[in-house]
């Protein structure tokens, strides 16, 4: 019964000796008293005599309360955070609002840090932020400079979790005539290959290009799928991007769709196999776009504090996902797109196709589509192998601990294996089963029960010769159907 009273992770790092004296642990819901004799805290758990034998109580789930109670005010931790921007950091600290407001507790404004408190005022921990790009963000972690940072598409620690999807997004000066570029000029343009607008088809001027700067999460994802940036102003800060594309009507700036200004417009992507790559929000979910970020919260290596680890794991609730959706991100909500809404997708691939063998293929899709609908959750992979991306490696712990959870009770997953070939979506598809399948413990009756596919090349999102098609094309997505 405390044990799941006491779900949330200890708040004290400091491990102080306690008097065998005798305690009273209260709940903050206010439903449960634990009394006793304390034998230990180390700055994690009580550990308390009682009658009912030794109780192992997490700390951050309790008030303590009489003459045993350590004196936990003497040296409460303080905890460095860091964000790539400031809107960034302006989250996190709407976040650990949230996380506080659950626990029953209250956050101090102080002048370098939040200061999270009980409701008399006593400061329980300390919260630093600042802003950094990854790389430094990396590197200050490493030097054990920060134990939290809020990054883009950043192979980090698996303690990491994923908060939220992004997007890279080409905008120009509202009055600019372009509508739509091809990723193939885009790479150009990027590379310094092309600098006048004459060719992308507007009226004649100089490019002037504005990109994230190297080290950010940003650039190293767009130089993965597009290749080096080679040209251009670079910006550290997506705002400041975003102010500078504004200032110029001659500007084309590549920037996470959250810095969007509305005197800013957003070309369309396209490549020459006649897909139309949009960053909505099934897409960006899905990682259908070609330039897809996911944001994390990132540990230091090794083991996380036990109150990060409790922040952490807040994310994931309704009212974290509420603040994420608010600051113009992707949550991490579920939806459901039935086969009836993916003609758009259909027609590529009917474009694609080649030979009876390609329709056969294709046919076979779509039966198994049939009564289905797409989850927007999707596996993808390092180039080249059957290795999950960091990101798709967080997602399928997610998705085995909620199928474990009763998530999906009654429902049967298809995990849909899409390749370079039969062999390579076979692969995929078993090591995505596999790491989902490792996350289920001790599930409920009824869970979900979970099957693959293979299908090849046979529903393309982009162009097999790319590295963005290649990125898109293999990938692993969930389908969902009754019983």
């Amino acid at each position: 019964m405390i044990r799941c009273a006491a779900v949330i992770a200890a708040l004290f790092f400091i491990a102080l000796p306690a008097r065998a004296q005798d305690v009273t642990l209260r709940a903050h819901a206010g439903n449960l008293n634990v009394s006793g004799t304390l034998l230990s805290y180390d700055g994690q758990v009580y550990r308390v005599d009682t009658a009912y034998g030794t109780l192992v109580v997490d700390a951050l789930a309790v008030d303590c309360a009489g003459p045993g109670c350590p004196e936990l005010a003497l040296l409460p931790p303080r905890f460095r955070l860091l964000a790539e921007d400031a809107a960034m950091a302006g989250l996190l600290a709407a976040l650990i609002r949230d996380f506080a407001a659950t626990q029953g507790r209250q956050v101090l404004a102080e002048p370098d840090a939040l200061a999270l408190a009980d409701a008399g005022g006593r400061v329980l921990a300390r919260f630093a932020l600042s802003t950094a790009p990854a790389a430094e963000a990396r590197q200050r972690i490493a030097r054990g400079g920060a134990e939290l940072a809020l990054v883009d598409a950043a192979p980090w620690p698996p303690e990491g979790r994923v908060l939220g999807h992004d997007g890279l997004v080409v905008a120009v000066a509202a009055a600019n005539p372009l509508r739509q570029i091809a990723l193939e000029d885009l790479a150009r343009v990027l590379a310094g290959e092309v600098t006048d607008w004459a060719g992308l088809g507007a009226p004649p001027a100089p490019i002037a290009l504005h990109a994230p700067a190297p080290g950010t999460g940003a650039r190293r994802l767009a130089e993965a799928r597009l290749g080096p940036i080679g040209a251009g102003q670079a910006h550290d800060d997506p705002a400041a991007l975003a102010a500078a594309a504004a200032g110029d009507p001659w500007a084309l700036a590549l920037l996470p769709a959250r810095a969007l200004r509305p005197d800013l417009a957003v070309l369309r992507l396209t490549d020459r196999c006649g897909a139309l790559l949009d960053p909505e929000g099934f897409a960006l979910r899905t990682g259908d776009y070609p330039l897809a970020l996911a944001l994390q919260l990132a540990p230091a290596g090794g083991r996380l504090h036990p109150v990060l680890r409790a922040l952490r794991d807040h994310l994931g609730t309704a009212s974290a996902q509420a603040l994420v959706a608010g600051a113009g991100l992707a949550d991490l909500t579920v939806q459901r797109h039935p086969a009836a809404e993916q003609g758009a997708r259909l027609v590529n691939a009917i474009r694609a196709t080649e030979g009876a063998a390609g329709l056969a293929a294709l046919q076979e899709v779509v039966a198994a589509m049939a009564g289905a609908d797409r989850l927007s959750l999707s596996f993808r992979f390092e180039p080249g192998t059957a290795r999950l991306d960091p990101a798709s490696a967080l997602l399928a712990a997610d998705v085995g601990a909620g199928i474990a959870a009763g998530a999906h009770a009654g429902q049967v997953l298809l995990l849909a294996g899409f390749g370079d070939d039969a062999r390579d979506a076979q692969a995929l598809a078993g090591a995505a089963l596999a790491a989902v399948e490792a996350a289920m413990t001790d599930p409920v009756p009824g869970a979900a029960t979970l099957t693959t596919a293979a299908f090849g090349p046979a529903l393309p999102l982009g162009c097999a010769d790319t590295a963005a098609g290649r990125h898109l094309n293999r990938r692993v997505e969930v389908w969902q159907r009754l019983r």
